[in-house]
């Protein structure tokens, strides 16, 4: 039926497209075709081609990598195991740049690091000597730069998963003091506190808007206001994961609610006043993950489970598209399990996660969308049209 349809409405279009050729400037005509083969070509609703950034046979073996976050440009960043030590790194599948290592200057690193359009890398370190860090770096020869005042002594620790926009500002967890746990936003020099927060990690985007949840809320911080976007039974009961935030404000969060049961994920508009189920009992979905990401173009990527599968998910313009799933078959073995964090996914629709086969390899991965196969048909058949109208409005005026 679906086929039908398209060849009707491309007869009709054909048809009026003829009645132009002697009439329209070849200019309109351009115009008129070009959206409806863009439109066709909806990276967040065609297939995946998947390809290896990093593993243990890379030219710098890496191991027991962590999920990576992902920027526009392809690039990740990921803390891994090389040559025994534990690493941040930034790359695109060439040799990777080291950020940091442990070594003299750092004991450990936490959570997951982050990276901009820049490709400026934000991780959570231990120093040997001092306390907990939150770190920005370039790689490129740059010094990793403390952002958070700990020099001076602000900070007793506990900084948690840290988010850098393309300005360079960054949003932290952190103790003030023993039992002051706080959220502060900073891009060098003294951080500005924000909100008292209970330890969830938060998001910000490019305006320095700022998203965070609570037990039973979800928050947003904008200019200096704070707002409740959501709180308990509306519609969740409880709130127990990081929302992420996209350059419109759009926010995607997850939670537990008792009717109906499970759990779910739900975007709420900018206004914080209307809530969408993306995943749920009503969607088909059994559960969905706590830690849903979203893109500028609004669509929302998940973990998430339905009666037959666990997998990952996005979810754009209420259509779902299958990104990974457990036992899939992949690189030559059968995925046993993946990781993933609501930073790896972009605007162009591509997934960055670790990936962990059946037979013990494992590594960083990157899915990219494939455009379905309408859309090189209309593209096949748009462009020859294009030609042919621009070849009769020339002849038409010689």
């Amino acid at each position: 039926m679906r086929q039908i349809l398209c060849a009707c409405a491309l007869g009709r279009t054909f048809s009026a497209l003829a009645q132009l050729r002697s009439q329209a400037s070849p200019w309109i005509a351009l115009v008129l075709l070009s959206p409806a083969i863009a439109a066709a070509v909806n990276p967040a609703t065609g297939n995946y081609s998947y390809r290896i950034l990093y593993d243990q046979t890379s030219a710098a073996p890496i191991d027991g990598a962590t999920a990576p976050s992902l920027n526009d440009f392809g690039v990740v960043a990921f803390k891994g195991v090389t040559a025994g030590n534990s690493t941040i790194f930034r790359g695109d599948g060439g040799p990777p740049t080291v950020i940091a290592t442990v070594g003299p200057t750092y004991s450990a690193f936490s959570y997951f690091p982050g990276i901009n359009n820049s490709g400026t890398v934000v991780f959570e370190a231990n120093r040997t000597v001092g306390l907990p860090g939150i770190f920005t770096s370039t790689g490129t020869g740059q010094q990793p730069t403390n952002i958070n005042g700990l020099t001076t002594g602000n900070f007793v620790g506990d900084l948690g998963v840290p988010a850098i926009n393309d300005t360079g500002q960054v949003v932290f967890n952190a103790y003030s003091s023993p039992v002051s746990l706080n959220l502060y936003v900073g891009s060098g020099g003294t951080p500005t506190p924000i909100a008292s927060s209970n330890g969830n990690s938060a998001d910000i985007n490019n305006s320095g808007t700022v998203t965070w949840s609570t037990s039973t809320e979800i928050m947003r911080w904008k200019s200096g206001t704070t707002t409740t976007i959501a709180s308990s039974h509306s519609p969740f009961d409880i709130y127990e994961s990081a929302p992420a935030i996209n350059a419109t404000g759009n926010i995607v969060f997850g939670g537990f609610r008792s009717t109906p049961s499970g759990s779910i994920v739900g975007t709420d508009l900018f206004n914080g006043i209307s809530s969408t189920v993306v995943a749920g009992p009503e969607t088909g979905f059994v559960s969905g993950a706590l830690e849903p990401g979203i893109n500028d173009r609004g669509d929302v990527i998940f973990g998430g489970s339905t009666s037959t599968l666990n997998g990952l998910f996005v979810e754009s313009n209420s259509s779902y598209s299958l990104v990974l799933s457990q036992g899939m078959s992949l690189f030559g073995g059968t995925l046993h399990e993946f990781n993933f964090f609501r930073h790896g996914f972009n605007n162009s629709g591509q997934v960055a996660f670790a990936y962990f086969l059946a037979d013990g390899r494992s590594g960083i991965a990157l899915a990219t969308p494939v455009p379905e196969p309408t859309s090189f048909a209309l593209a096949a058949i748009g462009i020859p049209w294009a030609v042919w109208l621009l070849r009769g409005r020339s002849r038409a005026t010689k």
